[in-house]
């Protein structure tokens, strides 16, 4: 019953997310079929704005978990509703092992977990540096992880603005990196490969919706 009524929960919270952008935005979202069908996955996502969870989450046909700061569970309404929408908390700028404990729970379960291996939102759009614990996770959980590039949420509520914005955003998924690829691989450089790649990914969005791409120092 407590399965059922969650997952009633979410379908109602995804419903209400894609209504919201549909009054206030126009969203295009891009290989979707690259996102396994079944089993463990684990989604890194550059991070731009608060709406960055529910623009992932309204993207994807299967039901996807969430890393979460957790200040935002201390307000008793709102934090009882995101747990609900399959929100689960982490401390930030610090090492919390509660929280990946539960993120290695959800994965060997067999769910979709998005998490910002940046740690945080970018305050200008670009993309700062992948953390490795992502990287950690998905190997001690035996998953693929999928990059995903997000474009335009920085401008439609980004850091600095008090209420959203109308505007386009744009999502698009990554080719899998497979569970065999990132065994007995140091973590560091592979977070950095996927830095890289995603920067890439959305500097080459930026060029095809007429936006001049970021500059990033690639040393």
């Amino acid at each position: 019953m407590k399965k059922m009524w969650n997952r009633l929960f979410y379908q109602l919270g995804k419903w209400a997310s894609q209504l919201f952008f549909l009054l206030i935005t126009r969203r295009k979202t891009l290989g979707h079929e690259q996102v396994p069908k079944s089993g463990g996955v684990l989604l890194i996502a550059n991070h731009q704005s608060y709406l960055d969870p529910m623009v992932v989450g309204c993207a994807l046909r299967r039901p996807c978990h969430f890393m979460a700061r957790d200040t935002l569970f201390t307000k008793p309404i709102f934090g009882w509703m995101i747990r609900h929408l399959n929100a689960f908390p982490v401390k930030r700028d610090s090492a919390d092992v509660g929280a990946l404990k539960e993120t290695l729970r959800r994965l060997k379960d067999g769910q979709m977990v998005l998490v910002f291996p940046e740690g945080t939102r970018s305050a200008d759009g670009r993309i700062a540096d992948f953390k490795g614990g992502p990287i950690a996770i998905a190997q001690r959980a035996q998953v693929p992880i999928v990059p995903v590039v997000i474009e335009g949420t920085h401008d439609v509520w980004g850091k600095g603005l008090k209420w959203p914005h109308p505007g386009r955003i744009w999502i698009t998924f990554q080719s899998p990196l497979s569970s065999e690829q990132l065994q007995n691989r140091e973590i560091e450089p592979v977070a950095r490969e996927l830095t890289i790649q995603v920067r890439e990914q959305q500097n080459l969005l930026r060029k095809e919706i007429g936006r001049e791409p970021f500059v990033y120092n690639m040393n």
